[in-house]
């Protein structure tokens, strides 16, 4: 899932872009570095929550702007909010050397349609 937000990500930021601009591949290049980050921050989540995290890293002119992580509730089930917003911290710190400007981490669920 980490790649789809990557490629998303990058395919939504050169869609905006002009034909032959001189920064398409700048800008390509920190995509393929922000969804390289986010694999490692939830590579880290998965060794001390053992939860599938999806990842989203946004950086601008190679400065960490903003890091989401998105969780679903059953697989964090039985641990504390403090302990989740520790571990998140945590990888995030120990990927980037730093926290970034905005933190974000969601629990989501996927409901289904009763028949």
């Amino acid at each position: 899932m980490n790649n789809v937000f990557a490629a998303l990500g990058g395919a939504l930021l050169l869609a905006v872009l002009p034909a032959g601009c001189g920064q398409v591949e700048q800008l390509q290049q920190q995509v393929l570095a922000s969804g390289e980050q986010g694999e490692k921050v939830a590579e880290a989540l998965k060794a001390s929550l053992g939860a599938d995290a999806s990842v989203v890293v946004n950086m601008l002119n190679g400065e960490l702007m903003q890091v989401m992580v998105v969780l679903e509730p059953g697989q964090v089930a039985g641990r504390t909010v403090g302990e989740v917003d520790a571990a998140v911290r945590t990888a995030v710190q120990q990927t980037f050397g730093r926290q970034p400007q905005q933190l974000t981490v969601m629990l989501m669920t996927t409901q289904t349609e009763s028949e």
